[in-house]
């Protein structure tokens, strides 16, 4: 196993750098000048490119890569154009709410998803069933933006029992924290519960073997079999769905954080696009990916506890 994880570990590195590379990129052959967005139309063409020289921006393409790839080594982001502060700063005051609402929604999606999942495939061609699957069409059908604009009407405006939107810290006020993230977690929560269709189908994969065949012939009931022989070999395609959606939020849940302006790191790099905020987009960018890759290695660790024959490539 110990081998198995520092094969994944150093499988991040090359990811991670042709993140970097693509990334820097993009940016810089995007159209577009820094100097006009931060100055404005109206700034002289000496004052744009003052601009530049104390940005650096002036310099051949291959020095600023290297001058960035060398300050990555360090942990040196460099200083966002815009907010004029360290980009480890700005990433740090948006990187809290994304943590919070990624692992609040995929708390709301497991209780939800996985018990319902499970028991639509345990009781296939049920009324249970049936339920399940017209209800995971319809929340696949609905975008997360209208869902969370009905329930701030619903629960904000009309019924004004939480607020619509803002984020406040649980070390500053737990009640308000809880109360301002209640409503988004559960749009997002709620729209991950879709996976429940997968779990379902590896549950009935899973109840179609042989060796369940067996447990029965052996005189297990079925809740017995469910718990021994089902649940543990059904895991590995469902860990691995919702590991990737949690990556996913990780990333940052654009449309959620606009909706009810938590202030996330998703917000922080749409604005800095607009701004044309190249250190904060590329490190942000990159803080996404490491925290996607790092969420798959916790993923391929998990898979290859619940089958040996992950971590010995059989």
């Amino acid at each position: 196993m110990a081998r198995f994880v520092l094969t994944r570990l150093l499988s991040l590195v090359p990811v991670l750098a042709i993140v970097a590379l693509i990334t820097f990129a993009i940016l810089n052959f995007t159209p577009g000048d820094p100097a006009v967005a931060i100055l404005g139309i109206d700034a002289t063409p000496e004052q744009r490119e003052a601009l530049r020289e104390e940005l650096g921006l002036n310099r051949p393409l291959i020095e600023q890569f290297l001058a960035w790839a060398g300050g990555l080594l360090t942990l040196d982001f460099g200083s966002s154009i815009y907010l004029d502060i360290p980009v480890s700063e700005a990433l740090l005051r948006h990187l809290e709410p994304t943590l919070l609402l990624a692992t609040y929604s995929l708390a709301v999606a497991i209780l939800v998803g996985v018990p319902v999942g499970v028991l639509s495939g345990v009781r296939r061609g049920g009324t249970i069933d049936r339920l399940v699957m017209g209800a995971t069409v319809l929340i696949n059908g609905i975008p997360n933006f209208f869902l969370g604009i009905l329930a701030i009407m619903l629960f904000a405006v009309t019924l004004g029992l939480l607020p619509s939107g803002g984020y406040v810290s649980p070390t500053e006020d737990f009640i308000g924290h809880a109360q301002c993230m209640m409503l988004p977690s559960l749009v997002l929560g709620i729209s991950l519960t879709s996976f429940a269709r997968i779990i379902r189908s590896s549950v009935l994969d899973v109840m179609s073997s042989e060796f369940v065949e067996t447990a029965y012939a052996k005189g297990l009931n079925r809740p017995q079999v469910v718990r021994r022989h089902v649940l543990r070999n059904a895991a590995i395609p469902s860990v691995t769905v919702i590991g990737i959606a949690f990556g996913n939020l990780l990333g940052g849940a654009v449309v959620t954080e606009y909706v009810f302006n938590l202030q996330g790191i998703g917000q922080l790099l749409v604005e800095s696009i607009a701004r044309r905020d190249y250190p904060v987009i590329q490190a942000g960018v990159l803080l996404s990916a490491f925290l996607f890759v790092l969420v798959t290695l916790v993923v391929d660790i998990i898979c290859a506890y619940l089958d040996p024959r992950v971590r010995y490539g059989r």
